[in-house]
């Protein structure tokens, strides 16, 4: 049977037509795939991509690692929060897959990872991870929902509860700018225990 995010008795409320996609129930869309296109376009969208993996790094060597797993360069990252998109790479520079990595602090880094390559992902991150001697923990206590489009920030604000990247509380927010506009807020987290 297919896992279950922890927002989908609320989805099946809702009304969405639920699918598996890679193991987990999901939804596909709420009625017209075509409005909700148009709504997330021109106004705001909220997305529960919780199947996603999320991978928590502690370490003083942590910057090093991430500059030999990674195709782009984590110095970018220096203000807590902060996130690049970027390959996760071969030991020949293939790329095996793509990601969102985030600076949370100095030896705190989080690898947002895909669901349908989830194994083949954490395989090879433990494997090139160990000469580092770092501390990795999957964090499957987590969610995550996205909030999409150019209105993101005045319609997300009272759907996103802010706070700081520090993992305390019930809920912890990590917020991202994709391009020169606020188009996309990226990530609320849930942990799975309860909302």
């Amino acid at each position: 049977m297919a896992q279950q995010t922890p927002l989908y008795e609320q989805h099946t409320l809702c009304g969405a037509r639920m699918v598996d996609f890679h193991g987990w129930m999901m939804p596909l869309h709420y009625g017209s795939q075509i409005d909700e296109h148009h709504a997330v376009r021109g106004d705001a969208g909220m997305f529960d991509v919780s199947h996603m993996t999320i991978v928590d790094f502690h370490g003083s060597r942590i910057r090093e690692f991430l500059r030999y797993l990674l195709a782009n360069d984590v110095a970018k990252l220096t203000t807590p929060g902060k996130a690049l998109y970027t390959g996760m790479l071969t030991a020949s520079a293939g790329v095996i897959d793509d990601l969102i990595v985030y600076f949370l602090s100095e030896d705190y880094f989080r690898l947002v990872v895909n669901s349908a390559t989830r194994e083949k992902d954490l395989a090879w991150i433990s494997e090139q991870a160990e000469p580092y001697g770092l501390e990795i923990t999957v964090r499957d206590d987590l969610s995550l929902i996205a909030v999409q489009g150019p209105q993101c920030e005045s319609e997300g604000g009272d759907a996103v509860y802010r706070r700081s990247a520090s993992g305390r509380g019930r809920h912890e927010a990590v917020l991202r700018r994709a391009g020169r506009r606020p188009v996309y807020r990226h990530h609320r987290l849930y942990r799975r225990s309860g909302l």
